[in-house]
């Protein structure tokens, strides 16, 4: 019987994974590096997300390119200098990851599957950047990551230690009095 109890105090113990349904931040909510913008990106017909439920419409930055003030929305400048984004192509999906780091100075990425990619870009009319210097690596601010399907950029624990430890407590208390 003892041992019984304990195995059942265990398992209740354990961490049990957690699901959340999250709905999506609204657009002016989304951060994106400087000289990209936020758009409710549309899931292809049928595509899933990693538990198999269809996939829903989710904010992603998407690097903008102008040659004039013309060429920018909302209040955004065309900037004097270029940026630089490393941007990966996804399948099936219209739109490039943009990657947090930027551009390094010879013009590659880290991820070996990104391309960067340098060019004016509309900005907030005080974000504009100042030239990059020589051996400056960094091309864009960095920013959170947008997510998707893979995830919601938060995190979600199963139960708390502090509860677990209360239950292995709890566990042993009740042993050592059907011991006793």
């Amino acid at each position: 019987m003892r041992t019984r109890l304990l195995a059942a105090l265990a398992l209740l113990a354990l961490p049990a994974p957690a699901v959340a349904d999250v709905a999506p931040p609204p657009l002016d909510e989304v951060e994106c590096p400087v000289g990209a913008v936020a758009v409710m990106d549309q899931p292809a017909e049928g595509e899933t997300d990693p538990l198999g439920r269809p996939a829903r419409p989710w904010p992603i930055c998407v690097p903008t390119t102008c040659a004039s003030d013309a060429d920018c929305e909302d209040g955004r400048v065309c900037s004097r200098a270029e940026i630089g984004m490393c941007l990966e192509a996804v399948e099936g999906r219209a739109h490039p990851n943009i990657r947090r780091r930027g551009c390094e100075p010879d013009g590659t990425c880290l991820n070996v599957d990104s391309r960067c990619d340098r060019a004016r870009r509309c900005v907030a009319p005080d974000a504009q950047p100042e030239p990059a210097a020589e051996g400056d690596s960094e091309g864009t601010a960095p920013a959170p990551p947008a997510a998707r399907a893979s995830g919601c950029g938060c995190r979600v624990a199963g139960r708390t230690a502090p509860l677990s430890g209360l239950f292995l407590l709890g566990a042993l208390l009740v042993w050592r009095r059907v011991g006793a």
